[in-house]
């Protein structure tokens, strides 16, 4: 399913990559048991305060049927994304059938806790950022790194914006510990 294609009330939409990062961590979790599936357990999920983040399918007919998912997560101050597919949402967790929806759930002691952590972060800091007048008024386009938990933002004019500190090709970076400029 393209992007065009999708429902613009599926926000926010995880791209490509973040897809494949998202998909694989659920594999993961569906394996250590730290998975649940479908609108209803992802309800109780975030109900009893141990879902560490919420999936959603984008290509849900009709989506108002979980849309009551992210009100609830944002009042929870838990992260959420959607991706493209519920074919693939079902694969990544194990299943055969199409899956609308999963939470992944904490466990203090598990060996995908850093992860977790690392989505969660991504998560937070693409609706943060890209919601904010630092970059959602400026056309910013934003891309994650994963393996040190950056967010890289490119502006249409290079410029300083609320700490936001660009390169001549108005490539920024936000780092978790202090803002760095990657060249």
């Amino acid at each position: 399913m393209t992007q065009e294609a999708v429902n613009p009330k599926a926000y926010p939409l995880a791209d490509a990559q973040l897809t494949i990062t998202i998909l694989d961590l659920i594999q993961s979790a569906a394996n250590f048991k730290q998975l649940k599936k479908g609108a209803n357990e992802a309800t109780k999920t975030l109900n009893r305060g141990i879902a560490e983040f919420v999936v959603m399918a984008a290509d849900t007919e009709p989506l108002e049927i979980l849309l009551h998912l992210p009100l609830l997560a944002e009042d929870k101050n838990v992260p959420y994304v959607f991706v493209p597919s519920k074919d693939s949402l079902g694969r990544a967790c194990g299943v055969t059938r199409s899956v609308i929806a999963c939470s992944v759930t904490s466990n203090d002691a598990s060996q995908i806790k850093g992860q977790i952590q690392q989505i969660k972060v991504v998560l937070e800091m693409a609706r943060v950022y890209e919601n904010s007048g630092a970059c959602g008024l400026w056309g910013c386009r934003v891309a994650f790194d994963m393996s040190c938990t950056e967010a890289h933002f490119q502006h249409d004019r290079p410029q300083e914006r609320l700490g936001l500190i660009c390169n001549a090709n108005g490539y920024c970076c936000i780092s978790l510990v202090s803002i760095c400029v990657l060249f």
